[in-house]
């Protein structure tokens, strides 16, 4: 009995000892952090962790004496406990300018890009997440990885991105290993559907091999199937323009689309013109006409814009000569698409006087600047010596042999090689390209889903 009422007193002495020392230890710490030791002041918040408000004192003091740590979590505490925005953003500020690791940076950048509390504003969430992910903090270089990943705050650049998932993935951040092998996986994939579109262009130009645009045109369409922008557009165009396979406003529109869905501004632009410019019939699709043009205008699309304001007025309808100006800003406004179409009307007189040596400076102006199109209209200009030369326009059931609708000998029109067996080029496109709407790709902004119809008359106003 003696022996256990002495193990009692003992162990009650250790107790009272131990609370006597700590609460001493408390008071040395609360001396030292009131005379500056801003590792005394830190030691203090954490002790007082389950007391927010003893914690954001002490936090404070410390961040006074420059301890960016300190700031931050103060900064946390004023979000999580009082919401005191600016109160935050200050201490934040504090933290960033003191050690870019110690997370100021990142919660600047944090809020900045998810518009939490403050305006969002990408592009100060770039040289947030940069500075701190330039001195070593890896989740502000997986931050930042993601807006040069979806072009957010800067320009869109996959190699950049995986430049700097890895610089955190060498610092064994998991999740930016993770990140960094994803884009990889995409880089791949784009060189893929690059080199594919390249073959492409050697068979339409005859570079290097002999033309053949179905087999072009066959290439194009696996790039396409592969989210290949350009691809979609290099099929849309041939089936609007009509000359080199039968034209099909209804396909050209599909490709257009699907271009449009992978953010390519142009092929929005000229899916919202198909519409506009077939006619007007309802005011069913007035909407999903200004929505894709909207997007390109959004873009500074000049053609885009005046066609929205065509729409906003009432002017459904356009005419030749209001579709040659809306083409001429364009092309004034860097868009060499637009230049290699208005070339198209000065070789036609559509909307313009006739003009050859004006198309020639327009082809030429548009091929050096990569519209491929462009090279091709110039080539076929180039027998054309007489400025005077009648070249006549080609009716809607004309299918000519060349992309200008210019008449050609038998001996040059390409030739149907490969495995299909039908005369119709288009009908040998379409074995490959197949149906557009069975595989409908998720676009990275939001699109207007596309009516249910197939025929683009179905969507005219």
């Amino acid at each position: 009995m003696k022996k256990i009422n002495f193990l009692i007193c003992v162990g009650m002495s250790i107790l009272l000892f131990s609370s006597c020392s700590k609460f001493k230890s408390t008071e040395k710490q609360i001396a030292e952090c009131n005379a500056g030791n801003q590792e005394a002041c830190m030691k203090l918040a954490e002790y007082y962790s389950n007391d927010v408000n003893q914690a954001t004192q002490y936090y404070t003091r410390a961040c006074n004496l420059n301890a960016a740590e300190g700031c931050t979590q103060a900064g946390l505490n004023y979000l999580v406990v009082g919401k005191n925005t600016s109160q935050a953003l200050s201490l934040f500020d504090k933290s960033c300018s003191l050690d870019g690791t110690k997370k100021g940076c990142y919660w600047l950048g944090y809020l900045a890009s998810n518009g939490f509390l403050i305006p969002k504003n990408y592009q100060n969430a770039v040289q947030y997440f940069s500075k701190a992910c330039n001195v070593g903090d890896s989740e502000s270089c997986l931050a930042l990885g993601d807006l040069f990943r979806d072009g957010k705050g800067t320009d869109q650049d996959y190699n950049k991105a995986l430049q700097i998932y890895n610089q955190a993935c060498q610092r064994s951040y998991i999740n930016a290993c993770v990140s960094a092998e994803e884009m990889r996986v995409i880089l791949q994939g784009n060189q893929d559907k690059e080199n594919l579109y390249q073959e492409a262009l050697k068979y339409e130009l005859g570079l290097g091999q002999p033309e053949n645009l179905q087999k072009a045109l066959s290439l194009f369409a696996e790039s396409c199937q592969q989210n290949n922008a350009q691809a979609c557009m290099k099929i849309a165009g041939y089936y609007e323009e009509g000359s080199k396979i039968s034209q099909n406003m209804n396909k050209a529109y599909d490709f257009y689309l699907k271009a449009c869905d992978l953010n390519d501004y142009k092929a929005c632009t000229r899916a919202g013109a198909l519409i506009v410019n077939q006619g007007s019939k309802s005011g069913k699709n007035k909407e999903l006409a200004s929505s894709l043009l909207n997007k390109s205008c959004s873009a500074n699309d000049v053609e885009a814009c005046s066609l929205l304001k065509q729409l906003s007025t009432g002017m459904v309808q356009s005419t030749p000569e209001s579709n040659v100006q809306n083409k001429e800003q364009s092309c004034n406004s860097g868009n060499y698409t637009s230049c290699y179409e208005l070339g198209r009307d000065y070789v036609r007189g559509d909307g313009v006087s006739q003009d050859i040596e004006k198309a020639k400076q327009l082809f030429n102006y548009a091929c050096n600047n990569y519209v491929q199109a462009a090279c091709i209209a110039l080539q076929e200009l180039k027998p054309m010596n007489q400025p005077n030369t009648v070249i006549p326009k080609p009716d809607n059931d004309d299918n000519g042999s060349t992309i200008l609708g210019l008449e050609e000998s038998k001996d040059k029109q390409p030739s149907n090689q490969g495995n299909c067996n039908s005369s119709n080029l288009a009908d040998c496109v379409n074995s490959v390209i197949g149906n557009t709407h069975e595989e409908p790709q998720k676009p990275k902004e939001k699109i207007p889903s596309k009516p249910k119809s197939d025929k683009l008359e179905d969507l005219l106003f």
